[in-house]
């Protein structure tokens, strides 16, 4: 999984077969629910999306 933080300031988070685009807002929730995903269902890429989404940190 990677996340990057587009010119526009929006959050691309991008698996191998996919990817989305949402608000720097949704960055640390959408990174708890991955988590809560992980921790419910074990699925390794749950834990790299939320990996991924916190270490971007916040925005310059």
């Amino acid at each position: 999984m990677q996340a990057e933080r587009l010119p526009d300031g929006t959050i691309k988070l991008s698996g191998p077969v996919w990817h989305e685009i949402f608000a720097e807002e949704r960055r640390l929730p959408w990174a708890r629910w991955y988590r809560q995903m992980h921790a419910d269902h074990g699925a390794p890429s749950y834990l790299q999306a939320a990996e991924a989404l916190e270490a971007l940190g916040e925005p310059d």
